[in-house]
């Protein structure tokens, strides 16, 4: 909106000034001031909300370079597993990213990012990383779970009914509506959650069209009493082990039937632990950079 603001003043004073010039040979410094005064009055206004658009992704990251028939689009998903422990994120630089939670703070300007989890909002809030994540130029997707009733859209707002919790969702690019987590959509509309921001940053990987797909933290399983390469999870190690079983029994049906749906899409594990290694060639990230 600002820049349309921004081109509407100089459109008017540019036809202004030059009537003035042709009609008289001269323009007054007031023209001049008037029209500084007012394109300063639009830069001071402080939008309260950010919309980013897709940021502009060069040449040299590979995007729609075409080979043969095929377009070679790659993008690299980066989820929180324990094989991150100690891992060069400033390798992902200049690729093209998609980031879930926590991971956000690690991969240098990802370019987009996307979560299911309200909760983690409020912890960026609490530790004041709220004000970073809403500076970086991601794309920001936020996944509602509609599957159960107590979370509704009231008027526009999406509300947890349980504790009359209203989602404060103006940051956010783009708000999915989430109706199943069990399966596979491959449209906005009919997105599936899996139950966990891993999996729809991996589902957003695919809408978007990307090919291949490489998976970074993609573990599905834990290490060494680790179930993510950074700590915040208040659930206790079994519980946690037992949705990491859950996520992995999905995402292993899923990758089994896009082999099918979609064979000419190339789905890369860069983990050497992950449990989708059974379904999906893995290699080593330095292999591929």
């Amino acid at each position: 909106m600002i820049y349309k603001n921004i081109h509407k003043i100089i459109r008017r004073y540019s036809a202004r000034l030059i009537h003035q010039y042709k009609t008289i040979g001269s323009i007054s410094e007031r023209q001049f001031s008037d029209c500084s005064d007012e394109l300063l009055s639009v830069f001071n206004k402080t939008p309260k909300v950010c919309t980013y658009n897709y940021r502009l992704l060069d040449d040299k990251q590979g995007l729609y370079v075409k080979s043969n028939k095929d377009f070679y689009n790659p993008c690299f998903v980066v989820a929180g597993g324990p094989s991150l422990n100690g891992f060069d994120f400033e390798v992902l630089k200049d690729k093209v990213t998609i980031v879930s939670n926590k991971s956000i703070f690690d991969v240098p300007n990802p370019n987009y990012f996307i979560t299911t989890d309200y909760t983690f909002l409020n912890y960026m809030k609490k530790v004041n990383l709220y004000k970073n994540w809403l500076e970086m130029e991601a794309m920001k997707f936020f996944v509602v779970n509609c599957i159960s009733d107590v979370i509704q859209n009231k008027n526009g707002v999406i509300t947890d009914t349980r504790y009359n919790l209203k989602y404060e969702l103006q940051d956010f690019n783009k708000i999915i509506i989430c109706k199943s987590a069990k399966s596979m959509g491959y449209n906005f509309d009919n997105f599936n959650s899996g139950y966990n921001s891993g999996f729809s940053s991996f589902q957003l990987a695919v809408l978007l069209g990307y090919n291949p797909i490489y998976l970074l933290g993609f573990d599905m399983c834990s290490s060494n009493n680790d179930t993510h390469y950074h700590g915040g999870y208040g659930k206790n190690l079994t519980k946690m082990n037992q949705n990491l079983d859950n996520y992995s029994k999905h995402f292993l049906t899923i990758l089994e039937r896009l082999k099918i749906e979609k064979p000419e899409l190339k789905i890369i594990s860069c983990s050497k632990n992950s449990l989708l290694n059974k379904i999906i060639e893995y290699k080593p990230i330095g292999d591929i950079l």
